[in-house]
């Protein structure tokens, strides 16, 4: 499908140009995966001049095991639409690039904005996520030219870099204490050589949202845990478009919440029937097309973020102290340690905080003394459960993974198209879209339990022993030690096999995993003003640039011992319960918090 037809598919709420062949055989494709591992992997990594002034290439192969692009209709009945709706879908790996000369601290590599300016082999596609103010790229998005499924192993994939200038070519970034000890002064540095760099191109799995009008909330008249509903009753929310929301309110028009009833108590929506509010239209409705990871941020990622960050972040974005000595676990509770058998993050080496020291320098005819800031030591960080979702990320963790890799925070809103898709919603459903889940929960099931197999290895799996089990109606998810289940969050994707469907699999209407039952979701929810003002801008691969919102929970997530009430609860695990949507916003490393991010789609003009 060609950029031109995909701006066609951007424009039209779906409506995909009338060339293309619907209802493919690959649809199902999006439930299943390879049974193992599967994160996109990135090989033979080479960076050198282009021959062209400021302009470098980076040039790496591109794998994954299992991918799939489709299309399929949905009959209006289906979706509460006025007409049959077109959908295409797929996944994606995230592509963006960091850099350090010897001695300098990691930066991101800015790439050409255009994509017809790099190159992709036959069978792939390319679109790149611009920087929000469209004149960079932050990093590209390469998937599938066309229908299929099955392995991607793309050699070749060549990237035109822009290189860096001025101050920001100095050892890939000077700081202050370096810069007044110079003797030299910034304009003097020769150009940039990327040979000479350490590059590191680095890839997350996304999968593709297309744009479509969904429904927020579910109906349910059974547990009320701040569900959207259309005015004050249990009636659910169409969304159909990116426009301002009214919340609160007493008539269907306005996006309520029950009033907030069954909410966590301390952290309850800010708007009622009689306190209304308006939800701008540049927070992310859903509406829109976005790019979700397909699996939660792994323990290998978070470390890979955490080794590239200066003291001072990274003090921000573990619990644990960074001075503490080598084999400290980094990611825990610290008044409640070791609950989890899974805490796969240590100190490698501790690190040294920033310092003020004197100095003095030389000007010709004068001397300038004073004081500046001379950096700490960055921690070093191992993990040794490098397919395990992260969790015990702090409140400033999220949105600063999140801004390091280029991708933004999801909103709530997202996160109910990202698991209902755009068909009418099922009172009580979970995200794989029935009201059944394998087995009964409780510590003393009646039935069948979970088997774990091949524990902490690539090929980590589960399989189900007895009665009650997995089935068209029942889907995949661990809650609170249900059925023999391990009690703590198994490796990313576990459920999605050469064999699964959606049930099964426990995957989203457009094929995303792990939604329910893994760790929490972390979104930005509507019910704070701050939040509200949320624009949905994306990082740049440096510090976030969100201010103060918070991202609170949604999804429900796999417990641990003292959880079993609460965290793995039931009803916390379908789609539209609400209870924490605005709770652990400003923890600093809950047993909860792990993340996923998302982009919004590029359109190309």
């Amino acid at each position: 499908m060609t950029r031109q037809k995909h701006a066609v598919v951007m424009a039209a709420c779906g409506l995909l140009a009338a060339t293309f062949t619907f209802a493919d055989d690959f649809s199902t494709a999006r439930f299943k995966g390879s049974g193992k591992v599967d994160l996109a992997r990135i090989s033979n990594v080479a960076a050198k001049p282009s021959g062209e002034a400021g302009i470098g290439t980076i040039t790496f192969d591109l794998a994954w095991d299992w991918s799939w692009r489709a299309a399929w209709e949905v009959e209006a009945a289906q979706t509460g639409g006025k007409e049959k709706l077109k959908l295409e879908n797929w996944d994606a790996a995230w592509v963006f690039v960091k850099y350090r000369l010897p001695g300098g601290t990691w930066r991101h590599a800015m790439l050409a904005a255009e994509a017809a300016k790099h190159t992709v082999p036959a069978g792939a596609a390319l679109e790149v996520g611009k920087s929000n103010d469209g004149k960079k790229g932050v990093g590209v998005f390469i998937h599938r030219a066309a229908a299929g499924q099955g392995p991607n192993d793309w050699k070749g994939v060549t990237l035109r870099w822009l290189l860096p200038v001025g101050p920001d070519a100095e050892e890939g970034g000077t700081s202050e204490f370096e810069m007044h000890a110079m003797k030299d002064k910034p304009a003097d540095v020769a150009a940039f050589d990327p040979a000479k760099a350490e590059v590191k191109v680095l890839a997350l799995e996304m999968v593709y949202v297309p744009p479509c009008a969904f429904w927020l909330g579910d109906g349910t008249t059974n547990t009320v845990a701040g569900q959207f509903t259309a005015g004050p009753g249990h009636a659910p929310f169409r969304v159909e478009s990116e426009q301002a929301i009214k919340l609160g309110g007493d008539t269907a028009e306005y996006l309520n919440s029950h009033d907030a009833v069954g909410m966590d108590p301390s952290n309850m929506d800010d708007f009622n029937r009689d306190q209304p509010a308006t939800l701008p239209a540049a927070f992310p409705k859903g509406y829109a097309a976005f790019y979700c990871m397909k699996v939660e941020v792994t323990m290998a990622m978070y470390v890979e973020y955490l080794n590239m960050q200066p003291y001072a972040r990274q003090a921000v974005s573990v619990p644990a102290k960074l001075s503490l000595p080598a084999g400290t676990v980094a990611m825990e509770d610290p008044h409640r340690a070791h609950l989890s058998p899974r805490l796969g993050v240590f100190i490698q080496a501790p690190g040294t905080p920033d310092s003020m020291v004197p100095l003095q320098v030389s000007r010709e005819t004068f001397v300038v003394s004073g004081s500046v800031t001379k950096p700490g030591t960055a921690a070093v960080f191992k993990t040794t459960m490098p397919f395990v979702p992260c969790h015990y990320i702090p409140y400033q963790g999220v949105p600063g993974f999140a801004a390091w890799s280029g991708l933004r925070p999801m909103t709530e809103l997202e996160f109910e198209k990202a698991c209902r898709g755009p068909v009418k919603p099922v009172a009580d459903e979970f995200p794989w879209g029935t009201t059944g889940i394998a087995g009964i929960a409780g510590k003393n099931p009646a039935g069948g339990k979970y088997a774990l197999t091949n524990f902490n290895l690539e090929t980590e799996s589960v399989s189900w022993v007895g009665e009650k089990g997995p089935d068209a109606t029942r889907g995949n998810a661990f809650l609170a030690d249900n059925n023999g289940a391990p009690g703590w969050p198994t490796r990313v994707g576990i459920f999605a096999t050469p064999q699964s469907d959606r049930v099964t699999a426990g995957a989203t209407y457009w094929g995303i995993l792990d939604m329910a039952g893994s760790v929490p979701e972390k979104a930005v929810p509507v019910g704070e003003a701050a939040c509200r003002g949320f624009s949905g801008n994306h990082g740049e691969g440096g510090a976030a640039p969100w201010g103060g919102i918070g991202v609170g929970e949604r999804g429900g997530g796999s417990p641990v011992g003292r959880h079993n009430a609460s965290w793995g609860s039931l009803d916390l695990l379908r789609i539209s319960s609400r209870a924490n949507a605005r709770k652990n916003m400003n923890s600093f490393g809950d047993i909860h918090d792990g993340t996923r991010c998302v982009r919004t789609a590029p359109v190309e003009k």
